[in-house]
């Protein structure tokens, strides 16, 4: 095995960048040493990983960080948008990758402005690793002379560290592109602070499927942000596979909305590929929020806990023993797709929508497509008092509301769950108004001994069946 590339810290912006060249060149490893290690100055610069992979290590240990800094004032006022700290691709194919694509499948796309389709041959290699641990990253948002005020547009691109796939052409290879995707990012035992307007980490889009293969994220936490915007770990594209756990941060994200997952560039649709599967385990964040078009992600979820707020979009799976605190306003849950909740608790904080009512959880089916969930020995409790005028017309723990048109069901089950006391024994409060297309499934026991009249406020046109311990609704 060849030795290690010691990395001493160093004042100079370029010594990072080309030891990690080098490095990647000749395989080998980095260790930091414990001290500032800071990046390149620039916009849109991207470095190229190829066959030899990277791998950085550095220390946490107390009084012996290997901190690598973006420099005060690198981000550029006049074109604030992707100034990266440092952002990865996978090089460019070689000329015998090229040689060697055997099978070129076609895509089609047309372009939402000018309805000018364009269609092309590609194909999509995995390749290339990096791993980076006991690292600390310092974003240093607060000295780039950045103004409190700043439209996100002129910003939200600046990630301190970022990935993604890239697309190649060739001129040998007119109409043919690459997509060339990571096979593995991890990163293990590392902290960020000083983040804000950007995110820290980045999945970045690279327009296919899979963007990188897989991300393992273990043993992360994030101090001193000094603002809310953006997040600690973000996905605006989605990987095969994420695995993130041990993690005390400020916000986790998805956001996939450049396409749906299943309509990228990538192998053939197949249940292997058609989700994103996402591991999670032992997570405390102010903010949760995934939410990916084309009910791309599936969960297995253990022990989130959130502190300020919580976004479920378009998500299928399982989240189990977890405690979500919700922001004072309604709380949609869109098009989930089949996702159960087992032993959750929701913590909802008071508030008053335009009706002057409380209302907590709102699923919803859209664009004729379902919203499916179970919720099994959750917990549904609200955080202060509840006001109720003459102007109130019924405050709810769950509402749903009713949405024409073919495939705008919900279908709701809840088992074995526990209710806010004040909901259905106070005047002008029921846990849960059932006017959704779709059917409902209730345990009567879990209503503590109110009538199903008080439990529930249903629409006029439902069919209502009691079976054993367990009410089910239906409304067409």
């Amino acid at each position: 095995m060849q030795l290690p590339i010691k990395l001493w810290p160093s004042t100079d912006t370029n010594k990072l960048v080309d030891t990690i060249a080098e490095a990647n060149r000749d395989n080998k490893r980095i260790v930091l040493m414990p001290g500032l290690h800071l990046t390149k100055p620039g916009r849109s610069l991207k470095i190229p990983v190829g066959r030899n992979g990277l791998y950085i290590k550095g220390t946490l240990n107390p009084g012996e960080f290997s901190t690598i800094k973006r420099p005060d004032n690198a981000i550029d006022l006049a074109h604030s948008d992707s100034n990266h700290g440092l952002f990865f691709i996978p090089s460019k194919p070689t000329d015998a990758e090229w040689a060697g694509i055997q099978n070129w499948r076609t895509y089609t796309t047309v372009n939402k402005e000018t309805q000018i389709t364009t269609t092309y041959k590609y194909a999509v290699i995995i390749r290339d690793t990096i791993k980076i641990e006991g690292v600390e990253f310092d974003c240093n948002m607060g000295n780039q002379g950045l103004p409190s005020v700043m439209p996100s547009e002129k910003i939200e691109h600046s990630a301190m560290l970022g990935f993604s796939g890239e697309k190649y052409n060739h001129d040998s290879y007119p109409g043919k592109s690459i997509f060339v995707a990571f096979e593995s990012v991890v990163i293990n035992n590392t902290r960020t602070i000083h983040g804000g307007y950007a995110d820290d980490i980045w999945i970045s889009r690279g327009y296919c499927r899979p963007n990188i293969a897989k991300v393992s994220i273990n043993k992360i936490s994030s101090q001193n942000r000094i603002n809310n915007k953006r997040a600690t770990i973000s996905f605006s594209g989605l990987a095969q596979s994420v695995d993130i756990q041990n993690a005390n941060i400020f916000k986790l994200e998805a956001e996939e909305g450049s396409s749906q997952w299943h309509k990228l560039p990538g192998d053939p649709i197949t249940r292997a590929n058609r989700y994103s599967f996402w591991k999670l385990k032992n997570i405390a964040c102010d903010m949760f929020d995934l939410a990916a078009k084309g009910q791309a992600i599936f969960l297995d979820a253990d022990n989130i806990e959130t502190k300020k707020s919580t976004n479920l979009y378009q998500l299928g799976g399982l989240i189990r023993n977890s405690t979500f605190n919700m922001l004072p306003q309604p709380t949609p849950l869109n098009r989930l797709n089949a996702l159960t909740f087992k032993k959750v608790n929701w913590i909802f904080t008071p508030f008053r929508n335009a009706k002057g009512n409380f209302a907590g959880l709102s699923p919803r089916a859209q664009y004729g497509e379902p919203c499916s969930a179970t919720f099994i020995q959750n917990i549904f409790k609200l955080n202060g008092e509840l006001e109720t005028d003459a102007a109130t017309e019924q405050h709810c723990l769950i509402e749903t509301e009713y949405l024409a048109g073919t495939g705008n069901e919900v279908t709701l089950k809840f088992q074995n769950c526990s209710y806010d006391e004040r909901f259905g024994h106070e005047a002008k409060t029921c846990i849960a108004k059932v006017f959704s297309q779709g059917q409902w499934k209730f345990n009567i026991t879990d209503f503590m001994r109110i009538s199903l009249t008080s439990a529930l406020l249903i629409k006029s046109t439902a069919t209502i069946n009691t079976i054993g311990h367990n009410v089910i609704i239906d409304i067409p």
